[in-house]
């Protein structure tokens, strides 16, 4: 294990969840035109 400060974990651990959730966001607005 790597001792990595807040700084570095804190974005990565935030780029990933909104790399996964932009898609989905663009999904819904795509279902909710019909």
């Amino acid at each position: 294990m790597h001792c990595y400060p807040i700084e570095v974990t804190m974005p990565l651990s935030f780029q990933l969840p909104s790399f996964i959730l932009v898609p989905f966001l663009q999904l819904v607005k795509s279902f909710r035109q019909y």
